[in-house]
């Protein structure tokens, strides 16, 4: 009956509070537990970051961390500058694990090269002209950014900084560009709704969570609206509205 359904429904919602507060509990209860081996760990190292063993992220491969480790210390005892992409290529290298890729450009070219075949058979089949396919991407933009720094005399308790009130409030600024090199103004989203239309048009987006949801398919699919997503850790590599 509809009052055992209810009912049914705030018990599982009391379980789930309950299982919730107890989880609370006890990380606080860990962190607790954590709390003198902490305060130690800051009296004993000056450092800005405190560690406790096994924090952080976990190394992959021991053997070759200490050789990377060396070969960066012998390359700059010789005073050679050691750049990110000398790094990826010498841990490549060093890795005993055949699986193991460091993220380059080069690590890309394979997707990047599926990608834009992939791209162009769309235009094809499509019949898409340079001036219908576009590459989009979102940011947001703060009515008020007031800083988080200022001058004042030291010794102070609190430093006021004026403001509008607005820092927290936000809206969308959407760039796109065209294949044919054309740049559109920016589109500006503000809180509430506007209507779109579109006409056999490709959207090239990245593979940001929120761009590949359903949600934003079946959005993309009313408004008739094809789109390409870029494969992940190339869009710096291939999309000019990237931001």
């Amino acid at each position: 009956s509809e009052k055992e359904e209810s009912k049914r429904k705030m018990t599982k919602a009391m379980q789930m509070e309950i299982d919730h507060l107890r989880s609370s509990l006890q990380s606080k209860t860990e962190w607790q537990a954590q709390e003198e081996k902490l305060t130690q760990l800051k009296k004993a190292d000056k450092s800005k970051h405190k560690w406790l063993d096994g924090a952080g992220r976990k190394v992959l491969d021991v053997e070759m961390e200490e050789q990377l480790f060396h070969w960066i210390a012998g390359l700059r005892e010789r005073n050679i500058r050691v750049s990110r992409s000398m790094i990826m290529r010498q841990a490549t290298a060093a890795s005993s694990n055949d699986s193991f890729k460091a993220s380059t450009a080069a690590a890309c070219i394979s997707k990047l090269v599926d990608f834009i075949i992939h791209l162009r058979k769309l235009q094809l089949s499509q019949k898409y002209s340079l001036n219908c396919i576009f590459a989009m991407d979102e940011t947001a933009c703060w009515f008020d950014m007031p800083g988080d720094t200022t001058i004042h005399h030291t010794g102070a308790r609190s430093v006021p900084v004026k403001s509008t009130g607005h820092e927290k409030d936000h809206y969308t600024v959407v760039l796109t560009a065209k294949a044919d090199g054309t740049k559109l103004k920016p589109f500006v989203v503000f809180k509430g709704q506007g209507t779109l239309s579109f006409s056999n048009r490709l959207m090239i987006l990245d593979a940001y969570c929120c761009h590949i949801s359903d949600a934003v398919k079946e959005e993309c699919s009313r408004l008739k609206l094809e789109t390409a997503i870029i494969p992940g850790g190339c869009t710096r590599y291939i999309k000019a509205a990237d931001v």
